[in-house]
């Protein structure tokens, strides 16, 4: 989760306060001063500027200490990234700030367990691990593996025997195990178990050995020696129903222990909310009472060393004193107004889910030619190339799935061995079945980051054991730590053997080379897919300029032009043809068998005829005034926006496959075209969804999307909400309505439902998809996204320094009574969504619509965006007859389609070379408009003629005003009864003086009550009695009653377009209306 607002409910720390104190400044005024004060994320103090902890750097073992940035503020962190630039480094010293001294450092070995490093000692965590941000300023906090710890056992002021203590600690929610035992607080000084009551330290974890809470875990409990528990008397064993299960990502943790048989334990959510008393009351009685503390500090590990546990450690605090609940309150309210968020795991060039790529050592001169393979259970370097088996080339090759452990990071399927990952085993990386145990994905899940020495490549690092890196030494993949025990852990060689998979980590397929390589998603084939995909593009792109050429004139009468067409279907290389090399050897005319005379009559007959392809986007609505907006703010949406919409146009005109004599091309659907373009709304942080989604009052992204088609899907429309975690939603609800094809009708070749022997590990849905429902929200949809295999991310991911801004001035600006948090009349607060409508060469029209919904919303509302009829829809039906029936009327929508219908024979005429070739050769302007030939029969027309009408509109703005209307049903409405083109009827909902509009009465224009506006595209579609498709037109549909909406879209000329004011015409250049704005001058 991201930081929750310094005003959440119950909390009543202002900002001035939380600046004026830390932690240990609470505790000491509440009588309970601390004696240790550790953290690597911020001061505790709020005039501590002295060292948090120290780092030691890998390649060369100095050392520096990082502070703050400020006297009480968070740590220096890029000081902690420049000290340890081009290398790795551990946290070696994790220094008090109480003034005591008690400095924690690599704990030694002890009586259960010694260390893997010398004289037994255990590990130093990665200073790398347990990345965050605390208002968006990043920290790292102390990531511990097993194996890994630290302690002081000469302590100085730390309770002992049955003295009174107070602890907290802000832990890693998501980061345990029942080992034991990840502890932080009060041990023995000897390292050995002397007996029961010689400890009290917080544990976190699942373990259920002694004491345990309510559901499955993880708890917070405490480690009194020899027993772990929440609860007293009756020795303390046993479930306590009042500790619940933790689900947060950041948990506050508290122990505290009195003098007199007294104790207890609470904790709450370090992001938002007080704290809850899981237990207060009698110690267990087996030798509890009195207890006998010895006062030495441990974290990471048990009193006698017992290192098994994991889990991940950003500050805690021992004091002195039993500190009364109210002190911890105010604790809690500080930890809180902290702001601490998860930050990216990942760094460096990307590597995308769901692609499949193979990885190749770059470490001269021994293996720039080995890639990594397995033999068996074995990873291995080996020597791959064009002429290897396809068997070896397989075992090189690895499908990229989100992280098992983590979905931060990633795991690694192999291709040749499907259901076998890649995973470390006593630090070897071997390929295993994956058996669903956690500690298998925890072994299995990598997070790439940027090569240590900046190339521009990757490295691959162990989640689990963040110290440690894929690295190759004789051949055998490991994860090695630089300058660790093992021999593969020579520091000699250490980031020369990383780039084997680590440091420079190459795809032997980049989707965007064209080079011989090993494969991309199959094993067979050495040539690049997306290097055809892009000779069609160019082919397509210089066809256009010759045919700017052409005017009218036969293209038989042009034979240059004629030969330059041919080239790309003739023998000769197309790279020659692309550079300008003459292409006229007697090799180079021979036909290429396959490509030349392919031919294709389908555009004689009308059944064939095709609907030209549509697409427009939006990015939010509201109060988006010219004067507000500076130059450089229109510059960033016109580039996204243009972008965008770009991007989608390309990816709507590009063939899905290739396409032979005997089969037409095949291009996107509506339902693809909407939702690529939304997927890239989604990761713009300008836009209101996605990585730029807006905060809750309680500082929380809570996301919502849907899709809905005219026809095609038995659900035609559904919406999810209360997201948290799902990277992309549109692509959640896209899914829900793809599985509802099975969910619906039973398809068997989609599967009905798990196999039986099937476990999905996850609790509370027993089904493979969301059966007939239309709307799902929260724990359940993200299930289903993890069931569809959509990535998922930490709630980090969604953070945006502008949102949390805009978050806290609306609080603020409400707690002043200067207005609402939700709308200010002196700034465009987001609350509208991002969306897209696009039509198909189906005809089929699909609209998608995604948003964070209303800027400090309360925590669990569900706007327009999810609710089908309000914030989207999608519909179709036919007219009977000729559409020239209502000619009379002159606002008819249908009078230009029935006059173009009535025109004698063909519209558009084109010589039968020109016409041939293009229905023959490539997906030219023939395939997105109907272009008959002189050869094409007179179609159908008069009373045979059937209109299928369609339209579509998704909406921005005031969520809750759209829901009042049923906003976008009422569009479709009114354009099927009310004989009115969707134009007006958008106008009538959506525009000036419109329904919406009318809805907020007298609080328009003070609330943001009622604003928004509404993209959308319609469509008309004539057919003869057996269904042909004879003719076909479509419109663009935008309008809004705010003072701007982001848009975009494709022209009828091509050209993308975009606008945001009424007054926009949307051709001006950048430049121009960057120097109206610069001028403030209407335009």
């Amino acid at each position: 989760m991201l930081p929750r607002s310094l005003f959440s409910l119950g909390l009543t720390t202002t900002a001035s306060l939380v600046a004026a104190t830390g932690p240990c400044d609470i505790y000491a005024s509440g009588g309970t001063p601390c004696v240790a004060a550790h953290s690597t994320t911020r001061a505790l103090y709020a005039s501590y500027s002295g060292p948090l902890y120290q780092v030691i750097r890998g390649s060369d073992s100095a050392t520096t200490d990082i502070k703050p940035l400020s006297a009480g503020g968070v740590a220096n962190a890029a000081a902690q990234d420049t000290f340890c630039s081009g290398t790795t480094c551990l946290i070696s010293i994790i220094y008090d700030q109480s003034g005591q001294g008690n400095h924690l450092t690599q704990a030694p070995p002890g009586g259960e367990a010694s260390g893997p490093e010398a004289n037994g000692y255990d590990y130093l965590a990665s200073a790398v691990g347990a990345p965050v941000t605390l208002k968006g300023k990043k920290a790292y906090g102390v990531f511990i593996a097993p194996q890994t710890g630290y302690r002081n056992d000469v302590p100085r002021g730390t309770a002992t025997g049955d003295n009174p203590e107070g602890l907290y600690a802000v832990l890693d929610g998501t980061h345990y195990n029942s080992a034991c035992c990840f502890d932080y607080g009060n041990a023995e000084t000897n390292n050995k178990d002397t007996g029961n009551g010689h400890m009290e330290a917080i544990f976190f974890g699942d373990r259920t050995a002694h004491g345990y809470g309510a559901g499955s875990g993880p708890w917070v409990l405490a480690d009194l020696e020899n027993g772990l528990y929440t609860s007293g008397g009756d020795n303390g064993v046993g479930r306590n129903p009042n500790n619940p299960s933790v689900n947060y990502r950041f948990v506050t943790a508290v122990l505290k222990g009195n003098s007199g048989n007294q104790w207890a334990i609470r904790g709450g959510n370090a992001k938002s909310g007080s704290l809850s008393t899981y237990y207060s009351g009698v110690r267990p009685t087996s030798n509890y009472n009195p207890m006998s503390k010895e006062g030495a500090i441990v974290l990471g590990v048990g009193g006698d060393n017992s290192d098994g546990g994991q889990g991940t450690f950003y500050e805690g605090v021992m004091t002195t004193g039993y500190p009364s609940d109210a002190t911890e309150n105010s604790v809690q309210a500080n930890i809180v107004a902290a702001g601490y968020a998860a930050a990216s795991l990942q760094s460096g060039p990307k590597i995308s889910v769901n692609t499949t790529v193979s990885f190749r050592a770059t470490t001269a001169p021994c293996c720039t030619t080995k890639y990594i393979t397995h033999v068996g259970a074995d990873v291995q370097l080996q020597v791959v190339s064009s002429s290897s088996t396809v068997a070896l080339k397989s075992s090189a090759s690895w499908i990229v799935h989100v992280g098992l452990g983590n979905s931060a990071c990633l795991s690694f399927e192999s291709v040749d061995s499907p259901g076998s990952f890649i995973r470390h085993s006593s630090n070897r990386l071997q390929v295993n079945t994956n058996d669903g145990s956690t500690i298998f994905a925890q072994d299995a899940t990598f997070c790439s980051q940027e090569a240590l020495d900046s190339t521009g490549t990757n490295a691959l690092r162990s989640w689990s054991y963040p110290a440690r890196y894929w690295r190759h030494s004789g051949g055998t993949l490991y994860i090695a730590s630089n300058g660790g025990p093992n021999a593969f852990d020579s520091k000699a060689t250490f980031n020369d053997d990383m780039r084997l998979g680590t440091n420079r980590v190459e795809y032997l397929i980049s989707p965007a080379a064209g080079v011989s390589a090993i494969h991309r998603n199959t094993a067979r084939g050495l040539r690049s897919l997306a290097f055809n995909a892009s000779i069609v593009y160019i082919v397509k792109r210089r066809l256009r300029r010759l045919l700017d050429r052409i005017s009218s004139t036969d293209i038989a009468n042009v034979p240059d032009i004629q030969r330059n067409i041919a080239r790309p279907f003739r023998r000769c290389d197309s790279l020659k043809w692309l550079s300008g090399t003459n292409c006229d050897s007697p090799e180079d005319r021979r036909p290429n068998p396959g490509i030349l005379n392919i031919r294709r009559t389908y555009h004689s007959n009308p059944a064939a005829v095709k609907v030209k392809p549509r697409v427009i986007i939006h990015g939010g609505a509201g109060n988006i005034k010219r004067e507000d907006m500076s130059a450089d703010q229109y510059k960033e949406y016109r580039r996204s926006l243009l972008s965008i919409i770009t991007s989608t146009d390309a990816y709507m005109r590009t063939p899905k496959g290739a396409f032979t004599s005997s089969k037409r091309p095949k291009y996107p659907s509506a339902l693809e075209i909407a939702t690529y373009a939304v997927v890239q709304l989604e990761n713009n942080p300008l836009f209101n969804s996605g990585h730029g989604a807006v905060f809750t009052r309680d500082g929380i992204n809570e996301l919502e999307a849907s899709v809905m088609v005219t026809r095609g899907f038995a659900k035609r429309g559904v919406g999810v909400t209360g997201l948290r975690s799902v990277k992309n939603p549109i692509l959640l609800a896209r899914a829900m309505l793809e599985h509802g094809e099975r969910d619906l009708r039973g398809n068997t070749e989609l599967g009905w439902a798990a196999p039986a022997n099937e476990t999905t590990g996850e609790v509370g849905l027993d089904v493979p998809s969301a059966q007939g429902h239309t709307l799902i929200h929260g724990e359940t949809a993200e299930i289903l996204a993890r069931k569809y295999g959509l990535e998922t991310v930490d709630p980090s991911y969604y953070f945006t320094q502008k949102r949390w801004d805009e978050h806290v001035r609306g609080l603020e600006r409400e707690k002043n009574g200067k207005g609402a948090a939700t709308w200010s009349v002196d700034e465009y607060i987001p609350q509208g969504t991002c969306g897209a409508v696009a039509l198909d060469e189906d005809g089929v029209i699909c609209v998608a619509t995604s948003t964070g919904g209303v800027t400090n919303k309360l925590t669990g509302r569900i706007g327009d965006t999810p609710v089908v009829g309000a914030g989207f829809w999608a519909e179709e039906w036919s007219e009977k007859g000729d559409p020239s029936a209502n000619r009379a009327n002159p606002a008819n929508p249908w009078r230009s389609l029935t006059d173009y219908l009535e025109l004698p024979g063909s519209v558009v005429e084109l010589p039968s070379n020109l016409y041939n070739f293009f229905t023959d050769c490539l997906p030219t302007p023939s395939l997105y408009s109907p272009v008959p030939s002189r050869a094409s029969p007179t179609h159908d027309r008069g009373t045979d003629i059937r209109v299928v009408r369609s339209t579509a509109v998704s909406g921005t703005g005031n969520g809750d005003s759209f829901l009042r209307v049923a906003a976008a049903r009422s569009v479709a409405s009114i354009a099927r009864w009310a004989s009115v083109s969707s134009a007006e009827a958008v106008n009538r909902i959506a525009g000036r003086g419109g329904e919406l509009e009318t809805s907020a009465g007298p609080r328009w224009g003070k609330t943001g009550e009622g604003e928004g506006g509404m993209i959308g595209i319609e469509s008309s579609i004539a057919v003869n009695k057996s269904g042909a498709v004879l003719y076909s037109r479509s419109e663009i549909l935008q309008d809004h009653n705010c003072a701007g909406m982001f848009r975009a879209w494709i022209g009828d000329d091509g050209l993308p377009e975009m606008k945001i004011w009424h007054e926009d015409d949307g051709t001006n250049s950048e430049n121009e209306q960057a120097s109206i704005l610069e001028g403030k001058r209407a335009y």
